[in-house]
């Protein structure tokens, strides 16, 4: 599940993947890499500015995550209403 929204320093839509789940049963076959690399692709051919996502720091998909970027810095700070 992914969102567009606008960006403060950009013209262009940004893409936050909300969630990428793959059932258990059929991970370690890819499916995770081709649904990034298609968002990718969807991106690169819509012009999107960026494409980003969250996960926890323990989440084993981090090795898939990050042959495609490196994580950063930031902290994430949430209120829950």
């Amino acid at each position: 599940m992914c969102v567009l929204h606008e960006g403060t320093w950009v013209d262009a839509p940004i893409c936050y993947l909300e969630d990428l789940f793959v059932d258990p049963a059929c991970r370690g076959q890819g499916i995770g890499r081709r649904l990034i690399e298609d968002l990718i692709a969807l991106a690169r051919s819509r012009a999107w500015s960026r494409l980003y996502w969250h996960t926890r720091e323990d989440n084993p998909a981090r090795e898939l995550y990050d042959e495609f970027a490196q994580a950063d810095d930031f902290v994430r700070y949430r209120l829950q209403f």
